[in-house]
């Protein structure tokens, strides 16, 4: 089998695409190198991937020794040929995977956990406690809920560790980004706004954006090299103002959705709307408006609600109550999906 056939097969594999043999083939051919070798450094993996080949050769030679070449190359079954593909092509694979894990993974989170110097404040009040930080950023930190930082921030970035709930108020410093580690996950931002909670019961941890945007990213707990890691990256989402996710741990999973209380979103140089009087107004430039206001998508499934049009004062709502009353004049009812409010005539809401 050819070096080309070789890497058709790790593109299949990389691409999720491999047959049940053919990943069980790979997967096995990489517990063998783990078990054999326990080097993790990527300069080896040359050698150990010429070591594999010759010895697959010699395999080969051994078990067909009495046959001619021009035999041999007929008799080699597929099964035994896609052995070979899978022992090279992992091998391949993970030289190259393995460095750009092992790059892509800086060893800062960790550098930063080994800081000594690291201020520890709980807080152990009923009320929440302001911590304010060096570079002006601020943190109102719940009841129970611990911050570890240090008295000055590194030159390249901004690291705090959070154990429990706090909302954070980030100065905007593109150069220096803020990172969040809690138990679960690494919230990144440059100069934003933002909510972190953790839910001690079930161990899940849901992180709710005010302004600007957010990167959350689940954590490693542990620099292992394993298959797992080198061919599925952790799961990360991005979020912007009045979304929330919530991972959850075992699953490895992010639910994304709406904030629980959506809030209006200031964009740059546009005044926001004062009120929300409507008078015989068409319901699509209602929501367009509330679009508009909250930065949240509304989408109308159903052509014939686009019809309507609507009178009231919606000021002294908040964006659910908004979207509700305006649901009840046009008989409908909307819901969430992921960061979208869906409306729909009332008989056809499942």
């Amino acid at each position: 089998m050819s070096r080309a056939s070789f890497h058709q097969l790790l593109e299949k594999y990389q691409q999720g695409n491999c047959s049940p043999e053919e990943q069980r083939l790979v997967e096995q051919w990489y517990e063998m190198l783990d078990k054999q070798d326990s080097s993790n450094d990527p300069a080896l993996f040359g050698l150990l991937e010429q070591k594999l080949w010759d010895k697959i050769q010699n395999d080969i030679r051994e078990e067909h020794s009495d046959v001619q070449p021009e035999i041999l190359h007929r008799k080699l079954n597929f099964k035994r040929a896609l052995t070979i593909a899978a022992a090279i092509g992992t091998i391949l694979l993970i030289s190259v995977a393995f460095f750009l894990y092992k790059t892509a993974q800086t060893p800062s989170q960790q550098a930063f956990y080994q800081v000594k110097k690291l201020i520890l404040q709980t807080n152990l009040t009923s009320d929440t406690l302001k911590i304010k930080l060096e570079d002006g950023s601020t943190v109102m930190l719940e009841p129970r809920a611990t911050l570890e930082y240090p008295a000055h921030f590194a030159a390249e970035q901004r690291e705090v560790i959070l154990t429990g709930n706090g909302f954070f108020q980030v100065s905007k410093n593109p150069s220096r980004p803020f990172l969040v580690y809690n138990k679960n996950t690494v919230t990144r931002v440059v100069g934003t706004s933002f909510t972190i909670k953790t839910n001690i019961s079930t161990n899940e941890t849901e992180v709710t954006v005010k302004t600007g945007k957010v990167i959350v990213t689940a954590k490693e707990e542990k620099r292992v090299f394993s298959l797992k890691k080198l061919f599925h990256t952790s799961p990360q989402v991005v979020l912007v103002p009045n979304q929330k996710t919530i991972f959850q741990p075992d699953a490895e999973h992010f639910t994304t959705t709406l904030a629980d209380n959506p809030i209006p979103v200031q964009v740059k140089n546009q005044p926001q709307k004062a009120d929300y009087k409507f008078n015989e107004t068409p319901v699509s430039e209602v929501l367009s408006q509330l679009e508009t206001t909250y930065g949240i998508k509304i989408l109308i499934e159903d052509e014939a609600l686009k019809n309507n049009t609507f009178t009231g004062n919606l000021s002294e709502q908040n964006l659910y109550n908004k979207i509700d009353f305006l649901c009840q004049s046009i008989n409908a009812n909307y819901q969430l999906s992921g960061t979208t409010i869906v409306i729909k005539s009332k008989n056809k809401i499942n």
